[in-house]
């Protein structure tokens, strides 16, 4: 699917069904795969953008919760891409805020890795979404995402978000609120007047610099 992702961010044109792929259950190392499958659970891609003739080599992770999936969504593990980026149709509110931030900081050299922190969303009564086999190994997927992609920075997007990064040990983050909070929350965490997309992401911008300038970034 990463080619696929690849060619259609180049411009190439694919159906809906191309790019939100069902998983199957043979597809799966987890126990209970087939609960999963049939139900609808979802997994995202992970992404990274960057420039392709200023790029320094440095990464900057955005981190989400979890691939949470809607009612809309098919009763299937179903494969999207980060705030529904893939899929013209899952455009988030979020999606659409999030946007100019990664062209930003791809214009100022950075790579941008969109992630989630726990990797599979399944609609499951508790004792199945909670299962240890599949927990532990989200745990170390994460574990080994942290130690290949060597990142600058990681930032996690809202409050569940910075909670699951600390249940994975994730260390030295930046929390920022997620972009499609409460306006009260945005205001008041972002220190904006209002909650129009630009002013949001003008919020954001300012709480990265703040912590880029005193994050030693290697040359």
């Amino acid at each position: 699917m990463g080619d696929v992702y690849r060619r259609q961010f180049a411009g190439e044109r694919f159906s809906e069904q191309e790019l939100v792929p069902h998983i199957h259950p043979d597809q799966c190392r987890f126990k209970q795969p087939e609960l999963v499958c049939n139900s609808r659970s979802g997994f995202d891609l992970p992404l990274l953008f960057s420039h392709k003739a200023n790029f320094s080599g440095n990464i900057i992770v955005l981190a989400s919760q979890d691939p949470l999936r809607t009612k809309n969504d098919d009763n299937a593990l179903t494969m999207y891409t980060p705030w529904g980026f893939s899929s013209p149709k899952t455009r988030s509110r979020g999606g659409k805020i999030l946007w100019p931030l990664v062209e930003w900081l791809c214009e100022e050299g950075f790579g941008v890795y969109l992630t989630d922190i726990w990797k599979i969303w399944p609609t499951l009564n508790g004792s199945i979404a909670k299962h240890e086999d599949l927990i532990e190994r989200q745990k170390r997927t994460l574990q080994s995402e942290i130690e290949a992609i060597e990142a600058q920075l990681w930032i996690t997007l809202g409050v569940k978000a910075a909670n699951a990064a600390r249940q994975n040990n994730l260390r030295d983050f930046l929390d920022i609120v997620h972009p499609t909070a409460r306006p009260d929350n945005l205001r008041r965490a972002l220190n904006i007047p209002d909650t129009t997309f630009e002013s949001i992401r003008r919020g954001m911008k300012n709480l990265i610099l703040d912590k880029l300038r005193s994050t030693k970034l290697p040359n």
